[in-house]
């Protein structure tokens, strides 16, 4: 099965991604969001949610082009921000 991986470079992304792959499944990463690795002032908070919304209507209109949508989506975010 292919697998979109959203944000799957982060710690829970990095686990599922190697879990995936070793059940023989095609995993694809998409990097999304601006790492919440930083101080959290007005501006780092303002970009994290912004880069969120802006990768998550990008998903979301790659999908709707697709051939062969994806029958299932689990969305999901870091409880940090």
């Amino acid at each position: 099965m292919k697998i979109v991986l959203a944000g799957g470079s982060g710690q829970v992304g990095a686990i599922l991604s190697r879990a995936f792959a070793a059940e023989g499944h095609e995993v694809v990463i998409n990097l999304a969001g601006r790492s919440v690795n930083c101080r959290y002032n007005a501006g780092n908070r303002r970009e994290m949610m912004e880069s969120r919304v802006r990768s998550t209507v990008a998903l979301g209109r790659a999908i709707e082009g697709a051939a062969r949508p994806p029958r299932v989506g689990l969305p999901s975010s870091t409880a940090t921000i």
